[in-house]
């Protein structure tokens, strides 16, 4: 992971510019005063420096620009903070840093794939990628993540091909049919997945050489009783096509699940209420990770106050760890988040450690 620079290392396709600019107001003993760049205060599209003159009530000014969105800015190219990385089997990387998508192909180096300013598909522009929702890249170097474009644009699902460096659209707003995308997935072979919402509710959509399907939708029969209300999240999706996702059925209670939806058939993992390995009954869940063979994992949290991670294999789930367990090299894991799961049935995943102090 070398090869991924540091914040002072970061390149860029092109310099730094200013954008919107906010103003405050500051004199000084020779009656200057400066218009100049602060978070949260009213919006200018310059900042102006004027130079009083005057006595009394007959004051007169002159004044010069000083810098408008566009100019250059006298930093250089650097990374400010960086995060949500994916990573492929021949070892390239894509993540999201300061409002950009970047990939680093397995061979070292990095590039700018989408940031603010850029061109987007369809003559727009792009004023944010990367979030708010994690990207991910597949073996091909395929990169799918969600982005803005300049108004009238929202958020739309955008897809990168580092073959060519070429960017498409997925999916996006327009004649008043899909609104607020969330939460895409992708699979080696480029189909991708994600929640959408449509005139009169939302569902999860899976895209296929250019061609949207529709999985489910809220107010379709949920296995294991109720109906899906609008609360679809954390996909994942497989070599096959099958989408894995977090939702929430109603039946006159709300009962969580991770559930599986393709080939026309939506299939229950588990539920809201459904017995969990070393007693309780599961309350929640996050994060499933769903492989070409149906092994999914999987966080789920316990009516006892337990969250684990779980793995699901022919009907059957094992408990993999939990807060609380001791973990490896020392301490106990307070925390458990974002398995991964591999065609070999390997489970990757984050957790926070307590401190550990030495004797």
């Amino acid at each position: 992971m070398s090869r991924v620079p540091t914040a002072s290392q970061a390149p860029g396709i092109h310099s730094p510019t200013l954008g919107r600019i906010c103003i405050l107001a500051e004199s000084n003993e020779s009656e200057e005063t400066v218009i100049r760049q602060l978070p949260g205060i009213l919006c200018a599209p310059l900042i102006l420096l004027m130079v009083g003159s005057g006595l009394s009530a007959q004051v007169t000014f002159t004044v010069s620009k000083v810098a408008r969105p566009g100019d250059a800015a006298p930093v250089g190219q650097e990374l400010v903070r960086a995060s949500s990385p994916s990573l492929n089997d021949s070892g390239a990387v894509a993540f999201a840093g300061d409002n950009g998508v970047f990939f680093s192909p397995s061979t070292g180096g990095l590039i700018v794939v989408a940031s603010y300013g850029d061109a987007a598909p369809g003559g727009e522009t792009f004023i944010s990628a990367g979030r708010p929702d994690p990207l991910s890249v597949n073996a091909s170097g395929q990169v799918v993540f969600l982005a803005q474009v300049a108004p009238p644009g929202n958020d739309g699902v955008f897809l990168y091909s580092s073959s060519g460096g070429v960017i498409s659209k997925v999916a996006a707003p327009g004649g008043g049919t899909l609104r607020n995308l969330r939460f895409p997935a992708l699979n080696d072979g480029g189909q991708v997945a994600f929640v959408s919402n449509f005139p009169g509710g939302r569902g999860v959509f899976l895209s296929t050489s250019g061609t949207i399907t529709r999985l489910v939708r809220n107010g379709d029969p949920a296995p294991g009783g109720g109906t899906f209300s609008t609360a679809f999240h954390s996909l994942s999706l497989n070599a096959n096509g099958i989408v894995a996702f977090v939702a929430t059925a109603v039946s006159g209670t709300t009962a969580q699940g991770i559930f599986l939806a393709g080939g026309g058939s939506v299939q229950k993992i588990v539920r809201a209420g459904d017995p969990a390995p070393q007693g309780g009954a599961f309350t929640s869940f996050d994060a499933p990770s769903l492989n070409a063979g149906g092994q999914l994992a999987f966080v789920g949290m316990v009516d006892t106050g337990a969250t684990g991670l779980y793995f699901f294999s022919k009907g059957q789930i094992t408990r993999l760890a939990a807060v609380g367990d001791p973990a490896p090299g020392g301490g106990a894991f307070t925390s458990l988040a974002s398995p991964s799961l591999n065609s070999a049935g390997d489970v990757s995943f984050t957790g926070g450690l307590s401190l550990i102090h030495p004797s």
